[in-house]
């Protein structure tokens, strides 16, 4: 297995940052995703729950994935059921830093064979763009 881990502090408050985090519509505005569609499941009602599949677009590429664990104002894990990747799962826990929000997204996958490092060097650098737009996106 090959993973990935970036961190970025927000001056938005747990809630805030989990809500954006939560809201699979919100992700086109703060990260580099262009598109997202959510399919459906969830527990609870929610479409965007636990069980939930949310299908990421970002150029030509999609990828599938589904919510596995949500701790209210605290952390979502997701693994993807489709995409450029046989095993994926990623956790963003957050935590509170003063007034603000530590956001650490980290995750492990298995690569095509030979191709791990490579993969790992773009998803450190894709994932940090999205920790940061996470972090840097105005919150009301």
């Amino acid at each position: 297995m090959t993973s990935y881990d970036v961190t970025a502090v927000s001056g938005a408050r747990p809630e805030s940052v989990y809500r954006l985090l939560t809201v699979g519509a919100t992700w086109p505005e703060w990260s580099p995703i262009d598109a997202v569609r959510i399919e459906g499941g969830g527990d609870a009602g929610s479409p965007q729950g636990v069980g939930a599949t949310r299908v990421f677009r970002t150029g030509r590429n999609e990828s599938h994935e589904e919510i596995v664990e949500l701790v209210p104002d605290r952390r979502m894990v997701y693994v993807m059921r489709s995409g450029a990747f046989r095993t994926y799962r990623a956790t963003v826990d957050l935590a509170p830093v003063g007034q603000g929000t530590r956001i650490h997204w980290y995750g492990s996958f298995r690569a095509p064979r030979g191709t791990g490092w490579l993969w790992r060097l773009y998803l450190t650098w894709y994932m940090r763009r999205m920790v940061n737009g996470l972090a840097a996106y105005p919150v009301t």
